[in-house]
């Protein structure tokens, strides 16, 4: 068994320790597509998801990462192949909630030995807890807290790679690792990390406990990180809506020489989208039938049909 509970001398800048995760990341779909190889299928992951939105947003991250890997989303537990509750530690009855659902887990596991299960969050970061899981609930092939939850593709490597429960909880750290894959559950919204943890140990309040003292992000990283987001889903929407032309021949009225490319021109669709495909100067002012060979989102690459 291998446990790790005291605090972590972080040695890495964020982008190597991304770096360093994308890493894990190649390794563990190696391993995902092997035992989908040799079961005859995909393989489902389902992420349950106990608390605030901050555990919200902890799972979309959770989730990024493991259909990074090859895992296929799904919210039935009966059918996943990995499992993790993000868990919560506010009230004694989500406690309780966790070690029922587990119970239920276990017996699934016995019919399906192969699967793996992992817990994460506040309610880790209770030392009286994972001594409980350590003793009832031997099953459990991950438990890792709040700190470290960006070196969630590491972690998962040491699990796949090993027949013993794997449990690393960190009781703090200085460390933020935002740029992993996500998965938005909403096109239209998003929870932003602006800052973590706290700093006001009130009486009747746990967060410092199990989220840390409070630690921000450079405000120039959250504004690049946003755009580059909005720009990316942006994108991702004009390419769906645009695609469905992607393989026709439309009318194109050029307009221009390529800025980038002068063995290219530009042209407009009686859409408005943009296209770009071999000519030159002359074909200026001219109607042309141009094949669209791949749509970018914004525009098309093509040529000419004639």
């Amino acid at each position: 068994m291998k446990i790790k509970m005291e605090n972590k001398k972080e040695t890495l800048t964020a982008a190597e320790e991304q770096k360093r995760q994308q890493q894990f990341i190649e390794k563990a779909r190696i391993y995902v597509r092997e035992k989908s190889e040799e079961l005859g299928r995909p393989l489902y992951a389902c992420t349950t998801t106990f608390g605030c939105q901050m555990n919200a947003r902890d799972s979309e991250k959770l989730d990024g990462i493991l259909e990074a890997v090859g895992y296929i989303k799904t919210d039935k537990e009966d059918e996943a192949d990995f499992v993790i509750y993000n868990t919560c530690t506010v009230r004694e009855n989500a406690n309780q909630r966790v070690y029922g659902r587990l119970g239920y887990l276990g017996s699934m596991k016995k019919k399906k030995p192969h699967m793996m299960i992992a817990l994460c969050g506040c309610m880790m970061q209770e030392a009286h807890v994972v001594e409980k899981l350590k003793k009832s609930y031997r099953f459990v092939d991950l438990i890792f807290g709040t700190h470290n939850i960006f070196k969630f593709p590491e972690l998962l490597c040491y699990a796949m790679e090993s027949d013993r429960m794997i449990i690393d909880v960190w009781k703090d750290t200085d460390q933020i690792v935002e740029d992993l894959p996500v998965d938005r559950k909403y096109k239209f919204k998003s929870g932003v990390n602006i800052m973590f943890g706290c700093n006001n140990f009130c009486s009747y309040c746990i967060v410092p406990y199990v989220r840390g003292r409070e630690r921000s992000r450079n405000p120039e990283d959250i504004v690049i990180d946003r755009f580059d987001r909005l720009l990316a889903q942006v994108q991702e929407i004009a390419r769906e809506r645009s695609s469905r032309f992607e393989g026709t021949v439309q009318e194109v009225l050029v307009e221009s020489v390529n800025d980038q490319d002068a063995s290219l021109v530009t042209g407009r669709m009686g859409n408005n989208l943009l296209v770009h495909f071999p000519g030159d100067a002359s074909m200026i002012g001219t109607f042309k039938q141009i094949h669209l060979d791949v749509c970018k989102g914004f525009y098309y690459m093509g040529t000419p049909a004639e």
